[in-house]
């Protein structure tokens, strides 16, 4: 092996090394999809780890424009999520290619920096304002 393709495998195991030894890398993931009785509404289940223990975070939903947030949440001491989350819809549940739910850093209550987003592979409502 060349000196210089060494240097690039060193480098690229040094990088992965360093990420690796910063914890495990954030995750979300929408685990289920519901509708209220009542109408109006619908809810999802949002999983999340590797975030910053007692941390409070937003959780949004995004297609192709800027995200509409469903709630806000506080990970555990372990840095995890596992919430049900009501929100506005006017929608029935269905799949939606284009659909993603992400996490984002709360600045007072606004959404703020996404930290890891994901898409949505369950049949759930389009939130109120979003379009697919």
């Amino acid at each position: 092996m060349s000196a210089p393709r060494r240097g690039i495998v060193l480098a690229a195991l040094t990088g992965a090394v360093l990420l690796a030894g910063c914890g495990p890398l954030p995750t979300v993931t929408v685990t289920s999809g519901g509708v209220a009785f009542e109408g109006g509404s619908c809810s999802i289940t949002v999983s999340a780890t590797g975030l910053t223990p007692a941390t409070t975070w937003g959780i949004g939903m995004f297609t192709t424009g800027s995200p509409v947030v469903i709630g806000y949440v506080t990970s555990s001491s372990s840095g995890s999520v596992n919430k049900i989350l009501d929100y506005p819809a006017t929608t029935l549940p269905r799949a939606y290619s284009n659909l993603y739910v992400e996490v984002y850093t709360d600045r007072s209550g606004q959404l703020g920096s996404g930290i890891v987003s994901a898409q949505v592979t369950k049949a759930v409502c389009l939130p109120t304002g979003l379009k697919p």
